[in-house]
């Protein structure tokens, strides 16, 4: 995949709080989105996922202004933000898979060899030409919620640090209400109610198959190494049973499992320092006991035992 000038990257502090920021070209944190992100997101105690995904809209909007050549200091520095098609144009492009995105805006920086260069509209030219998939309008919605919220942030940021009633103020507010009822008034519809009459899960034979090709002894298993065929048989097994939450079942560990009583504990353990995985997986609801089948415990037991987890 092409890599971005920008990246979102996880730290982890001493004491296991994973911190998501977004980094520049230099591989820096940006200033304004880092302070952001700790001021408005982390200060209400949101999970680390919830900063990555904010930044990652966010990181959308930056890769939009690169397109553009928006100086986005300059313009609220003069009280201005953005015209009503550089809006339209925004909303477009948090349609689009990150990789079009990336991949235009490295184009355009490759070719670019003489200050900012407006290339928007040969990106719409470009896209238009080609059969360019879209993402769920739910997902696109998300990038624009996140953007507005930053821009939110920002005008307030920058109207607090001159006096009230100025002249200044008074327009860097009112283009900010502008510009956030516009991006509001274009959030993309998708409905996550879903449709009567849909089909949920596996139907019966596919369950059979897949049951079949999992088997760790089956000629038709897919991997190769004896670990990771009863490996994954285990993690097959436990998210159909189960019903878990790929997070959750990343998140069990063989304490958690009581083999007499027949159970496990889907516990939440956010920033736990003595976890080594910098993303890590989270529970999202709260705790709560899941019993086990004898099937599962069977299978479970015999995978402890054998591979000495």
């Amino acid at each position: 995949m092409t890599q971005s000038r920008y990246q979102v990257k996880t730290v982890v502090a001493a004491n296991g709080e994973r911190l998501p920021m977004l980094l520049g070209s230099d591989g820096l944190p940006l200033f304004e989105p880092t302070l952001f992100a700790l001021t408005e997101i982390r200060a209400k105690n949101r999970a680390a996922n919830t900063i990555g995904n904010s930044l990652r809209g966010i990181l959308i909007f930056y890769l939009f202004l690169d397109l553009n050549g928006i100086d986005l200091r300059r313009r609220l520095t003069a009280g201005q933000l953005f015209s009503m098609g550089e809006i339209e144009d925004l909303v477009r492009l948090c349609r689009l898979p990150i990789e079009n995105i990336v991949a235009a805006s490295i184009k355009e920086e490759a070719t670019s060899v003489r200050g900012p260069v407006v290339s928007m509209e040969k990106f719409r030219q470009r896209v238009a030409s080609e059969v360019v998939r879209e993402i769920a309008p739910t997902f696109a919605a998300t990038r624009l919620r996140c953007i507005r919220d930053y821009l939110k942030w920002l005008v307030s940021d920058t109207s607090s640090r001159v006096g009230v009633g100025s002249e200044y103020r008074t327009a860097i507010e009112a283009t900010g209400r502008f510009v956030v009822g516009a991006i509001d008034a274009r959030l993309p519809a998708g409905d996550s109610r879903g449709k009567l009459g849909e089909r949920e899960g596996l139907a019966p034979d596919s369950v059979k198959e897949l049951l079949r090709v999992i088997d760790p002894g089956s000629p038709d298993n897919p991997w190769k190494d004896e670990h990771s065929r009863f490996r994954n048989e285990l993690i097959i097994l436990w998210l159909f049973y189960l019903g878990m939450r790929r997070g959750e079942l990343l998140g069990v560990r063989v304490s958690d499992i009581d083999f007499r009583k027949g159970s496990v504990i889907v516990a939440r353990r956010a920033d736990d320092p003595t976890d080594p995985r910098k993303v890590q997986p989270n529970v999202k609801t709260r705790a709560r006991e899941i019993p086990l089948s004898p099937l599962l415990q069977d299978k479970t037991n015999a995978y402890v035992g054998r591979f000495q987890v």
